[in-house]
């Protein structure tokens, strides 16, 4: 029988941990952790890279910096200079770009965000999934995320097949917000919808149900299904 004080992604002894695992990534302003012990030292460290590549997809860095979303070392400086539009609550905003001064009176602006050539998708998806792992626990507790049934959710974060990519869902927000929340998709506990400031996620903790892809579709969501979807030119940087 599992012990309690066992790390929920290896397993192994995690009775002696020093180290806080934070719920969401810590740069992207969200400060609540799980209690100590939930995650060996060893797992806390290894996950900074995965941590890492969820911060460099360009829709969440391009909303940390516009909003100056508090990271790890405090406020980030904030991209440009951020101007009200006229119509409030239209969720846009204006940035001063380079040598572009845009203003209350530029009516249309053409702008390209480029995706960081470090972001690694395989490991924002196994990110992303670990940030679902993590919401689980906080909820219902360390003895039941140590359950036998999520031990192939523990060995895709941790150790992937070659080129290996779990199934997951986004769309933009339909409030769009400078906050990570999370909460359960139709009351499922093994189906997580997490919200990422203006990105939606829909993350299965166990097998990618097929069937769900007609519902998550007709909501707007788009089903990432292989590498290079967030590489493609649509403004979401998501193609099907």
């Amino acid at each position: 029988m599992m012990c309690k004080n066992s790390c929920i992604y290896c397993l192994k002894d995690s009775s002696k941990t020093q180290s806080h695992e934070h719920i969401f990534p810590e740069a992207l302003g969200y400060k609540k952790k799980l209690p100590k012990g939930y995650v060996c030292d060893n797992c806390n460290n290894y996950f900074s890279d995965l941590d890492k590549n969820v911060l460099y997809n360009r829709i969440v860095a391009l909303k940390c910096g516009a909003e100056g979303i508090p990271g790890k070392k405090g406020h980030r400086l904030q991209i440009g200079q951020k101007l009200n539009f006229p119509n409030p609550g239209s969720g846009q905003f204006e940035l001063t770009l380079g040598p572009i001064s845009i203003t209350n009176e530029t009516k249309e602006v053409n702008f390209t965000s480029k995706q960081d050539t470090e972001f690694n998708e395989l490991k924002f998806a196994r990110g992303i999934h670990k940030i679902a792992f993590n919401c689980y626990a906080s909820r219902f507790r360390q003895e039941k995320a140590l359950q036998s049934r999520f031990d192939n959710l523990r060995r895709y974060i941790k150790n992937p097949n070659q080129h290996e990519l779990w199934i997951y869902a986004v769309r933009y927000a339909t409030k769009c917000n400078s906050i990570v929340t999370f909460d359960f998709f139709e009351n499922n506990e093994e189906i997580l919808k997490l919200q990422i400031f203006n990105l939606d996620f829909v993350v299965f903790l166990r097998e990618w149900e097929s069937n769900m892809e007609f519902t998550l579709k007709n909501s707007g969501f788009t089903v990432i299904k292989r590498k290079g979807q967030w590489r493609a030119s649509s403004l979401l940087g998501l193609q099907e």
